[in-house]
Protein backbone atom coordinates (compact mmCIF):
# COMPACT_ATOMS: atom_id res chain seq x y z
CA UNK A 1 0.00 0.00 0.00
CA UNK A 2 1.22 3.35 -0.53
CA UNK A 3 0.42 7.08 -0.28
CA UNK A 4 0.07 9.13 -3.66
CA UNK A 5 -0.75 12.36 -4.83
CA UNK A 6 -3.23 12.74 -7.03
CA UNK A 7 -1.50 14.84 -9.25
CA UNK A 8 1.30 12.76 -10.01
CA UNK A 9 -0.92 10.08 -11.24
CA UNK A 10 -3.20 11.79 -13.80
CA UNK A 11 -3.66 8.00 -15.07
CA UNK A 12 -5.51 7.54 -11.68
CA UNK A 13 -8.13 10.26 -12.80
CA UNK A 14 -10.80 8.21 -14.77
CA UNK A 15 -10.36 5.35 -11.65
CA UNK A 16 -10.77 8.26 -8.37
CA UNK A 17 -13.71 9.18 -10.12
CA UNK A 18 -15.23 5.70 -10.68
CA UNK A 19 -14.62 5.15 -6.74
CA UNK A 20 -16.13 8.59 -5.88
CA UNK A 21 -19.13 7.90 -7.36
CA UNK A 22 -19.38 4.69 -6.54
CA UNK A 23 -18.96 5.71 -2.39
CA UNK A 24 -21.48 8.59 -2.49
CA UNK A 25 -24.84 9.44 -2.96
CA UNK A 26 -25.59 10.17 -6.87
CA UNK A 27 -26.77 13.61 -5.55
CA UNK A 28 -23.65 14.16 -3.80
CA UNK A 29 -21.66 14.47 -6.62
CA UNK A 30 -23.87 18.03 -7.89
CA UNK A 31 -22.26 20.30 -5.52
CA UNK A 32 -21.96 23.34 -8.35
CA UNK A 33 -19.31 24.54 -6.30
CA UNK A 34 -17.24 21.53 -7.02
CA UNK A 35 -18.21 21.02 -10.23
CA UNK A 36 -16.72 24.18 -11.28
CA UNK A 37 -13.41 23.86 -9.94
CA UNK A 38 -12.54 20.44 -8.23
CA UNK A 39 -10.21 19.00 -10.82
CA UNK A 40 -7.96 22.21 -10.38
CA UNK A 41 -8.09 21.98 -7.19
CA UNK A 42 -6.52 18.69 -6.78
CA UNK A 43 -3.91 19.99 -8.95
CA UNK A 44 -3.40 23.37 -7.37
CA UNK A 45 -3.03 22.16 -4.37
CA UNK A 46 -1.58 18.83 -4.50
CA UNK A 47 -0.36 17.85 -1.30
CA UNK A 48 -3.30 17.68 -0.12
CA UNK A 49 -5.07 15.68 -2.35
CA UNK A 50 -3.98 12.27 -2.03
CA UNK A 51 -4.52 8.66 -2.84
CA UNK A 52 -3.90 5.24 -0.91
CA UNK A 53 -3.32 2.79 -3.54
CA UNK A 54 -2.43 -1.35 -3.66
CA UNK A 55 0.69 -2.95 -5.63
CA UNK A 56 -1.21 -3.06 -8.66
CA UNK A 57 -2.55 0.58 -8.62
CA UNK A 58 -6.28 -0.43 -7.11
CA UNK A 59 -7.80 2.69 -4.97
CA UNK A 60 -8.45 1.96 -1.54
CA UNK A 61 -8.87 5.36 -0.86
CA UNK A 62 -8.85 9.08 -1.61
CA UNK A 63 -8.23 11.92 0.05
CA UNK A 64 -8.77 15.67 -0.21
CA UNK A 65 -8.12 19.06 1.96
CA UNK A 66 -7.26 22.24 1.04
CA UNK A 67 -4.51 25.04 2.78
CA UNK A 68 -6.50 28.44 3.18
CA UNK A 69 -6.18 31.73 4.99
CA UNK A 70 -8.08 32.26 7.86
CA UNK A 71 -7.56 34.46 11.20
CA UNK A 72 -7.55 30.86 13.17
CA UNK A 73 -9.22 32.19 16.24
CA UNK A 74 -12.07 33.53 14.27
CA UNK A 75 -15.50 31.72 13.93
CA UNK A 76 -15.57 29.45 10.81
CA UNK A 77 -18.45 30.31 8.44
CA UNK A 78 -22.21 27.74 8.76
CA UNK A 79 -21.49 28.08 4.74
CA UNK A 80 -18.66 25.13 5.75
CA UNK A 81 -18.02 22.66 2.72
CA UNK A 82 -18.84 25.42 -0.20
CA UNK A 83 -16.82 27.98 2.09
CA UNK A 84 -13.84 26.64 2.52
CA UNK A 85 -13.54 25.61 -1.10
CA UNK A 86 -14.10 28.84 -2.59
CA UNK A 87 -12.00 30.51 0.42
CA UNK A 88 -9.08 28.12 -0.36
CA UNK A 89 -9.54 28.99 -4.45
CA UNK A 90 -9.56 32.67 -3.22
CA UNK A 91 -6.51 32.66 -1.64
CA UNK A 92 -4.52 30.70 -3.37
CA UNK A 93 -0.81 31.56 -3.73
CA UNK A 94 -0.67 32.97 -0.06
CA UNK A 95 0.80 31.65 2.58
CA UNK A 96 -1.89 29.78 4.66
CA UNK A 97 -3.07 29.97 7.91
CA UNK A 98 -5.30 26.81 8.19
CA UNK A 99 -5.84 23.46 6.28
CA UNK A 100 -9.06 21.63 6.31
CA UNK A 101 -10.42 18.38 4.81
CA UNK A 102 -13.24 18.11 2.36
CA UNK A 103 -13.79 14.26 1.65
CA UNK A 104 -12.43 11.17 2.58
CA UNK A 105 -13.86 8.43 0.29
CA UNK A 106 -13.39 4.74 0.68
CA UNK A 107 -15.27 2.03 -1.37
CA UNK A 108 -17.01 -0.27 0.50
CA UNK A 109 -14.83 -3.46 0.17
CA UNK A 110 -11.82 -1.40 1.53
CA UNK A 111 -13.94 0.46 4.75
CA UNK A 112 -12.77 -0.95 8.40
CA UNK A 113 -9.05 -0.96 7.60
CA UNK A 114 -7.56 2.18 9.42
CA UNK A 115 -7.86 4.12 5.55
CA UNK A 116 -9.42 7.19 7.31
CA UNK A 117 -6.85 7.23 10.13
CA UNK A 118 -3.99 7.33 7.60
CA UNK A 119 -5.45 10.24 5.52
CA UNK A 120 -6.24 12.20 8.21
CA UNK A 121 -2.73 11.84 9.40
CA UNK A 122 -1.42 12.62 6.34
CA UNK A 123 -3.63 15.70 6.19
CA UNK A 124 -1.94 17.10 9.66
CA UNK A 125 1.39 16.83 7.97
CA UNK A 126 1.11 18.10 5.11
CA UNK A 127 -1.19 21.20 7.31
CA UNK A 128 1.80 21.16 9.20
CA UNK A 129 4.80 21.22 6.48
CA UNK A 130 2.76 24.59 5.10
CA UNK A 131 3.01 26.24 8.14
CA UNK A 132 -0.90 25.99 9.00
CA UNK A 133 -1.88 25.88 12.17
CA UNK A 134 -4.56 24.35 12.96
CA UNK A 135 -6.53 21.08 10.83
CA UNK A 136 -9.96 22.14 10.26
CA UNK A 137 -13.16 19.95 8.89
CA UNK A 138 -16.64 19.94 7.78
CA UNK A 139 -17.27 16.97 9.23
CA UNK A 140 -20.36 15.01 7.56
CA UNK A 141 -21.83 12.76 10.06
CA UNK A 142 -22.07 9.78 8.41
CA UNK A 143 -24.99 7.94 10.67
CA UNK A 144 -27.13 10.88 10.60
CA UNK A 145 -28.90 10.29 7.57
CA UNK A 146 -30.38 7.25 9.68
CA UNK A 147 -32.10 10.17 11.61
CA UNK A 148 -33.06 12.95 9.00
CA UNK A 149 -35.71 14.58 11.09
CA UNK A 150 -33.36 15.45 14.17
CA UNK A 151 -31.97 18.09 14.56
CA UNK A 152 -28.08 18.47 14.21
CA UNK A 153 -27.22 19.17 17.46
CA UNK A 154 -29.31 16.49 19.17
CA UNK A 155 -28.09 13.92 16.69
CA UNK A 156 -24.63 14.99 17.76
CA UNK A 157 -25.66 14.03 21.92
CA UNK A 158 -26.34 10.62 20.76
CA UNK A 159 -24.41 8.21 22.50
CA UNK A 160 -24.36 4.10 22.47
CA UNK A 161 -25.20 1.59 24.89
CA UNK A 162 -21.75 2.25 26.16
CA UNK A 163 -22.07 5.99 26.46
CA UNK A 164 -19.61 5.91 23.25
CA UNK A 165 -20.00 8.75 20.51
CA UNK A 166 -23.01 7.47 18.00
CA UNK A 167 -21.51 8.89 15.16
CA UNK A 168 -18.30 6.96 14.02
CA UNK A 169 -16.91 9.85 11.93
CA UNK A 170 -17.41 12.50 14.16
CA UNK A 171 -16.10 9.47 16.99
CA UNK A 172 -12.96 9.18 14.41
CA UNK A 173 -12.36 12.78 14.55
CA UNK A 174 -12.11 13.01 18.15
CA UNK A 175 -10.05 9.84 18.51
CA UNK A 176 -7.35 11.92 16.74
CA UNK A 177 -7.89 14.52 18.88
CA UNK A 178 -10.39 16.83 17.18
CA UNK A 179 -12.62 18.85 18.87
CA UNK A 180 -16.36 20.55 17.64
CA UNK A 181 -16.69 23.85 17.11
CA UNK A 182 -20.47 24.76 15.77
CA UNK A 183 -23.01 23.06 13.17
CA UNK A 184 -22.51 24.38 9.85
CA UNK A 185 -26.03 24.32 8.91
CA UNK A 186 -25.15 25.69 5.08
CA UNK A 187 -22.33 23.78 4.61
CA UNK A 188 -23.15 22.29 0.73
CA UNK A 189 -26.31 23.46 -1.12
CA UNK A 190 -27.22 21.11 -4.00
CA UNK A 191 -30.31 22.58 -6.29
CA UNK A 192 -31.60 20.82 -9.08
CA UNK A 193 -34.74 20.29 -11.13
CA UNK A 194 -37.21 18.18 -10.48
CA UNK A 195 -36.04 16.15 -14.04
CA UNK A 196 -32.45 16.02 -12.32
CA UNK A 197 -33.54 14.94 -8.81
CA UNK A 198 -35.15 12.04 -10.56
CA UNK A 199 -32.40 11.28 -12.25
CA UNK A 200 -29.70 11.21 -8.76
CA UNK A 201 -32.43 9.31 -6.91
CA UNK A 202 -34.47 7.13 -9.34
CA UNK A 203 -37.66 8.63 -7.41
CA UNK A 204 -40.53 10.34 -7.79
CA UNK A 205 -40.41 13.83 -6.23
CA UNK A 206 -43.64 15.03 -3.75
CA UNK A 207 -45.22 18.28 -5.45
CA UNK A 208 -43.88 19.95 -2.40
CA UNK A 209 -42.66 20.96 0.89
CA UNK A 210 -39.63 18.45 2.36
CA UNK A 211 -38.38 14.89 1.04
CA UNK A 212 -37.14 12.55 2.43
CA UNK A 213 -33.81 11.15 0.37
CA UNK A 214 -31.52 8.39 0.95
CA UNK A 215 -28.30 9.26 1.90
CA UNK A 216 -29.43 12.80 2.63
CA UNK A 217 -28.86 14.22 5.99
CA UNK A 218 -31.76 16.03 6.51
CA UNK A 219 -35.28 16.38 4.36
CA UNK A 220 -34.99 18.41 0.79
CA UNK A 221 -36.81 21.35 0.38
CA UNK A 222 -39.38 21.60 -2.57
CA UNK A 223 -40.41 24.79 -4.23
CA UNK A 224 -42.26 24.58 -7.78
CA UNK A 225 -39.93 22.81 -10.56
CA UNK A 226 -36.81 23.86 -8.13
CA UNK A 227 -36.15 20.41 -5.40
CA UNK A 228 -32.83 22.03 -2.92
CA UNK A 229 -30.70 20.24 -0.43
CA UNK A 230 -28.95 21.88 1.71
CA UNK A 231 -26.63 19.62 3.89
CA UNK A 232 -25.54 20.27 7.57
CA UNK A 233 -22.04 19.46 8.67
CA UNK A 234 -20.17 20.27 11.89
CA UNK A 235 -16.74 22.18 12.01
CA UNK A 236 -13.90 20.20 13.67
CA UNK A 237 -10.53 21.04 14.80
CA UNK A 238 -7.20 18.98 15.07
CA UNK A 239 -4.05 20.96 16.53
CA UNK A 240 -0.88 20.14 15.02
Amino acid sequence: MRLIRLADRPDLDVAALAATAAAWPAFMMESPVADRHWGPMTRLFADFNLALIAGDDTILAIGNAVPFVWDPAAPLPASGWDWVFTQALATAGERPTLASALAITIPPVYRGAGHARRLLTAFKAAARAHGCQALVAPVRPTRKAEFPDQAMADYLNRRDDQGRRFDPWVGLHESMGATILSIADQSMVIPGTRDQWRQWTGLEPPTAGRWTVPGALQPVVINGDTITYTEPNVWMRHAL
